[in-house]
């Protein structure tokens, strides 16, 4: 194996720890300690691939919205005119994949605060999602009102990122 593949690789490891651990304890409570012993590698080891913590957060971030982009496009490419089959696929994929449900919860949880360092990300992620969200589905008079509701929860959440807008 190459040493660029290893590399690919361990990257890909410390990320699957750190969403576990992350999720779990959240991004506050869980070490890079912790995070390079589940990841069966020595700090400096760690450090080597991501130099902080927050070098860590972000990739994991950025991991995930690689994920939740193709997850979109093949929910969107399969139900193109159907919301209600769009929203319950996207669904049950987050009950099969829980800990990355649980990390995304966590993390837009505790980055409430405006000192954490992924309020921003989580900020314009739940901005780029609204906005993406109203640009794909058809006039609130085309679809079911239950349907329009679903997008209502997203809307007061991002309220407490400063933004007051509602459906």
């Amino acid at each position: 194996m190459s040493e660029y593949l290893g590399g690919v690789q361990r990257k890909a490891t410390i990320i699957k720890v750190a969403v576990r651990l992350f999720a779990n304890r959240g991004y506050r409570d869980a070490s890079l300690a912790s995070v390079a012993e589940a990841a069966d590698l020595t700090l400096p080891g760690l450090l080597h691939h991501y130099p902080s913590k927050r070098d860590l957060l972000f990739a994991v971030l950025r991991h995930g919205e690689q994920q939740d982009k193709a997850l979109v496009a093949d929910a969107i490419r399969e139900h193109p005119d159907d919301v209600a089959r769009l929203l319950g696929a996207l669904v049950a994929h987050n009950e099969s994949a829980r800990e990355d449900t649980l990390l995304r919860a966590v993390i837009a949880a505790e980055a409430t605060s405006p000192d954490h360092p992924a309020h921003d990300f989580v900020k314009a992620r739940y901005v780029r999602v609204r906005t993406a969200l109203r640009r794909s589905f058809p006039p609130a008079s085309r679809i079911a009102p239950s349907t329009v509701s679903c997008t209502r929860p997203l809307n007061r959440y991002s309220g407490r990122f400063g933004n007051r807008r509602t459906a």
